[in-house]
């Protein structure tokens, strides 16, 4: 792996070029943070480069971070064949990743984001996924801790909530997942996610205790995974 200052100008230069075409966003000059990713026990690692931007299109709003990278360095050092979507040039806006604006934990979000990345899971947020609703702000949900059925079964999870300028939000559950890739078994945190419509957004409760996670009317709430988000 090049990691001369020469090489990684290249790679900030291509990467600042990638989120201009792809999102039509403007990036500040220099990355904040350059993140190292070991994706472990898949042998697969590579650099990740974190970006503020200046500017974001109303369509991609409230984007405020893009992840980048060549999809080349998370490579197969066991030899396997790249798939075409590996050999380009990758810029994930922090929308698209939970937990991604969190500026104290950039590491784990440039890696979430590889993941997502890799298992064609990242977040797709559209007009539509966003509502005005009359009981929830994304200040109280965000990132609290949910208790939910998910195919009979009870599971938890966290909320993890985008605001648009306009007010309306969009709520997702974002909850753990044993999935298999390239024949190993691999348990990571909040991968998965289940995106709320606006009249379960309202049949949220809040905690019946102050240790209480929120919960589902049980009545009349039970979810299904979300087949056209990540």
């Amino acid at each position: 792996m090049n990691d001369s200052p020469k090489a990684d100008q290249e790679q900030i230069d291509r990467s600042k070029a990638a989120i201009r075409d792809l999102w039509k966003c403007e990036p500040e000059k220099e990355p904040i943070t350059k993140v190292y990713c070991d994706l472990s026990p898949v042998q697969r690692c590579g650099y990740v480069y974190v970006f503020k931007l200046l500017s974001v299109p109303d369509e991609f709003q409230p984007a405020k971070l893009c992840f980048a990278w060549y999809g080349r360095v998370f490579y197969d050092r066991k030899g396997g064949a790249l798939k075409d979507f590996e050999k380009c040039q990758v810029a994930v806006l922090d929308t698209e990743v939970p937990f991604a604006v969190d500026l104290s934990n950039l590491n784990n979000a440039a890696y979430i984001a590889v993941w997502l990345w890799l298992l064609r899971k990242l977040k797709k947020e559209t007009k539509a996924n966003y509502f005005e609703s009359k009981k929830w702000t994304k200040e109280t949900l965000d990132d609290k801790d949910v208790e939910f059925v998910l195919n009979n079964e009870i599971k938890t999870g966290r909320f993890f909530v985008l605001k648009r300028p306009d007010g309306k939000i969009s709520v997702r559950i974002i909850h753990n997942v044993l999935f298999e890739f390239e024949g190993l078994k691999i348990k990571e945190p909040m991968i998965e996610s289940i995106i709320l419509k606006q009249n379960e957004i309202e049949d949220i409760e809040s905690p019946k205790a102050g240790s209480d996670p929120y919960s589902f009317k049980e009545s009349r709430f039970s979810l299904s995974p979300d087949t056209g988000g990540w």
